[in-house]
């Protein structure tokens, strides 16, 4: 993980890392114009991408991608081969673009290997008189703010999510990201906006519905990235239609909460 990832501006939309606009691929590293890069780079860039890291940490994959494609580290190459043959789309093509960057013109990186089965989500307790929605109540040091759960469009995201909650993965952590009129982001282990759950990234679930004011959304990275981070909108957003999981709606007092404060316990 990146301890330095820089959190996103408020204008852009809700996501995981430092991932925001796609940014032009760096210029590529050819012999009229390649300088050899700081070998400490180069060996604390190769010992990051050689660690051990959660499934989920796609976003951090991805920019360590970037950085070896950004300072022309071409003895990197067999690295971000590996990361070409990634399960995970996001990764794949973050790959694709530091391998071209770095000379190999012709890269593709479009022949995955066949992904895993998706294994079912956990089971969900049924719901007080037949109903298919949950309440979750999250105390928080600013109060209690009720978020309520549909697995109509994102049933995988949302068993994710309560399986999380029951665990107590949620307890303690503070609020991410308020950007007033527009979202609240919370549910990163990190505390540095790219953290997650630690288990095998969510397959995207994009809802064909509009995201209102007070819907709730799991935040990505990428395709295929999602994990435990979730977002409240304080507005209507069409932007966000059909690019994020919609998970079900909020309470009106998620709106009051500002960013640091707390979320002691999540109640059923």
């Amino acid at each position: 993980m990146l301890a330095d990832a820089p959190r996103l501006a408020d204008a852009h939309p809700p996501g995981r890392g430092s991932k925001t606009e796609k940014a032009a691929d760096p210029p590529k590293a050819t012999a009229a114009n390649a300088t050899e890069p700081s070998r400490a780079i180069v060996d604390a860039l190769a010992k990051a991408m050689d660690a051990e890291r959660p499934a989920d940490q796609i976003d951090a994959r991805v920019a360590l991608a970037s950085a070896a494609a950004g300072v022309g580290a071409l003895s990197l190459k067999a690295r971000l081969e590996r990361y070409c043959e990634s399960e995970n789309v996001t990764l794949r093509r973050g790959a694709e673009s530091a391998l071209r960057s770095l000379g190999a013109g012709g890269a593709s990186c479009d022949k995955p290997k066949a992904p895993p089965a998706i294994a079912a989500p956990p089971a969900i307790a049924a719901p007080p008189e037949g109903r298919r929605s949950m309440t979750l109540t999250f105390v928080t040091d600013a109060g209690r703010l009720g978020l309520t759960l549909d697995p109509a469009f994102a049933p995988l995201a949302t068993a994710r999510i309560v399986e999380l909650a029951r665990k107590g993965f949620y307890d303690g952590m503070s609020i991410l990201r308020v950007s007033p009129g527009y979202i609240v982001q919370f549910g990163d282990s990190t505390g540095d906006g790219s953290g997650g759950a630690s288990g095998p990234p969510l397959p995207s679930e994009g809802a064909p519905a509009e995201f209102g004011a007070l819907s709730v959304g799991l935040a990505l990275g990428g395709r295929d990235t999602g994990s435990s981070q979730l977002f409240v909108t304080l507005s209507e957003e069409p932007p966000l239609f059909g690019d994020y999981p919609l998970l079900g709606s909020a309470d009106p007092d998620w709106a009051t909460v500002a960013e640091g404060d707390r979320i002691l316990r999540v109640e059923f």
